[in-house]
């Protein structure tokens, strides 16, 4: 009986053994699937984030500089006569350094601005 027990015990394990390490392997692999789902999921929403914040942003920062040359349009005379008055290349050129001044100072996130005369397109 003696010899008997530690052969049943070795082919017990022989046999169950390969089932456990299958069932680990298996457990693992779905921990490491989940996981790999959830940080995707994490990425994509922090990226829906960032988007929205850079869109907020912008909007805000062009809605600031349409503010501040609607202010300038009705404080500034120059400004106005560029817009209600004939074509003038040096006046053209005194509201592009205008505006220049205005980009440069407060809005460093803009590049270039234009105005729309409606009158002559």
């Amino acid at each position: 009986m003696k010899d008997q027990n530690p052969n049943y015990i070795k082919r017990m394990l022989l046999s169950y053994l390969p089932i456990l390490f299958v069932t680990v392997s298996i457990l693992i692999f779905i921990f490491f699937s989940i996981f790999n789902q959830v940080n995707v999921r994490n990425a994509i929403k922090a990226n829906h984030l960032t988007a929205a914040f850079i869109v907020n942003v912008v909007d805000n920062t062009l809605k600031g500089m349409a503010d501040d040359a609607q202010k300038m349009a009705d404080t500034n005379g120059q400004l106005r006569y560029f817009l209600e008055g004939p074509s003038d290349r040096a006046l053209e050129f005194d509201i592009s350094n205008l505006l220049s001044n205005l980009m440069d100072l407060r809005y460093g996130l803009i590049d270039s601005i234009y105005l729309y005369r409606a009158k002559d397109g």
